[in-house]
């Protein structure tokens, strides 16, 4: 547009640049920094006639900067701008080069979330074992029709193991439909794994909503196409039969809406979501849509419903998390479904004093839960102080 746009104070930024070894390629790492700290408009200005290369000028140079009748040494420049720009850059490179050593030693994301990281393992796993050998398979599949199920469970009842087998056994009777007979490339997925936040999509091992299907990120009407991505986005889904969809409660009216036309125009057909099957799965007690968007389940009349039309819901009541507490267990689901206004009864009051309710009892080295973002970030700066004596 002939112009660049001043980034405002207010907005920081993180600037990444590359970083030769000192030790084994000098030349480049002297003139990193000097082309990065040191104003210059042309490379002659950052190599002189007395000193031919970048490390001579750095150590010995002195330069006059705009609007300074002084000259400065290039060394104290540089110096000079690095404190102001790279803060703590000493400690960030110990830190990364402590990660590279340890590289698939420490998984921080096992300790925070164990059966997250099981049921994860799982999926990965079934990924790779999941393609069928077709051309030996020689069962008649017949074809079916389209479905819209709603999975429902609270906490523990395995929906994401439920999914991770939907997706495996789907996968290998799709690639039987008597209309794939005839189709050379069946590397292309029939089962999509989705979900509204990209922790929910890494748990299944599958992708969010806005990524599969180009979703754009604001989704007021008109409907926007895909333009002249349609074709690439409509041969990579070309033949996907069923879309699961986890963590439904934070997809909201608007949202399932695009989803719905976008499938419509990747499939090239009407049929509610394009002819294809959904699979919702989630708890509606749990997280809401964002923006004080409505869920899916409470209906509205001035959005369009999908929801109360099309699907149909399937509860899941076995507790498999808890089962060898089956009492906290189903604590956990009156607490799940009580109103406000709705007092607990004295068992359960019973069964819940007899956690450590007192912070000052609790070890410092366990995971935290706070109702507030205040108190989230008081008790992490008071852990950080614990560990490191000069933070900025």
């Amino acid at each position: 547009m002939g112009f660049v746009q001043r980034r405002k104070d207010d907005k920081p930024a993180i600037i990444r640049f590359y970083r030769p070894s000192k030790e084994k390629y000098p030349e480049k790492f002297y003139g990193t920094l000097l082309k990065l700290y040191v104003p210059y408009r042309s490379e002659q200005e950052l190599k002189r006639p007395y000193y031919p290369t970048y490390e001579s000028f750095y150590s010995n140079g002195c330069i006059q900067l705009p609007g300074c009748d002084l000259l400065e040494s290039v060394q104290h420049i540089v110096k000079r701008n690095q404190d102001k720009y790279e803060k703590n850059s000493g400690e960030i490179e110990n830190a990364v080069e402590e990660f590279e050593q340890n590289r698939g030693v420490i998984d921080e994301w096992c300790n925070l979330a164990p059966e997250s990281e099981v049921v994860r393992l799982e999926c990965i796993e079934e990924l790779e074992t999941k393609e069928p050998d077709c051309e030996n398979e020689q069962d008649n599949v017949p074809e079916y029709n389209q479905f819209f199920f709603y999975i429902n469970g609270g906490a523990g009842t395995e929906k994401s193991h439920l999914i991770k087998c939907i997706y495996s056994e789907a996968s290998k009777i799709l690639c039987k439909l008597p209309r794939r007979a005839e189709e050379a490339d069946i590397s292309n997925p029939t089962v999509l794994l989705t979900a509204f936040t990209g922790t929910a999509a890494f748990n299944i091992s599958g992708t969010t909503l806005h990524s599969l299907l180009k979703l754009p990120r604001s989704l007021k009407p008109p409907f926007q196409g895909l333009g002249n991505n349609l074709d690439e986005v409509r041969s990579e889904l070309l033949n996907a039969e069923i879309i699961i969809i986890d963590e439904v409660s934070m997809v909201s009216k608007p949202l399932f809406a695009y989803v719905d036309a976008r499938l419509k125009q990747i499939k090239g057909s009407q049929r509610p979501f394009g002819g294809m099957s959904v699979i919702a799965v989630g708890d509606f007690f749990q997280l809401p849509p964002v923006r004080q968007s409505k869920p899916l389940c409470v209906y509205d009349p001035c959005e369009i419903d999908l929801w109360r039309e099309h699907f149909q819901m399937i509860t899941l009541t076995e507790i498999m998390r808890q089962k060898d507490d089956v009492a906290f267990a189903e604590m956990l689901n009156r607490i799940r479904v009580k109103e406000k206004s709705e007092e607990l009864s004295e068992p359960d009051r019973a069964l819940l004093s007899q956690a450590v309710t007192q912070p000052e009892l609790c070890p410092t080295d366990v995971l935290h839960i706070f109702a507030t973002n205040k108190q989230v970030d008081s008790h992490n700066s008071a852990m950080l102080a614990l560990l490191h004596s000069h933070i900025t």
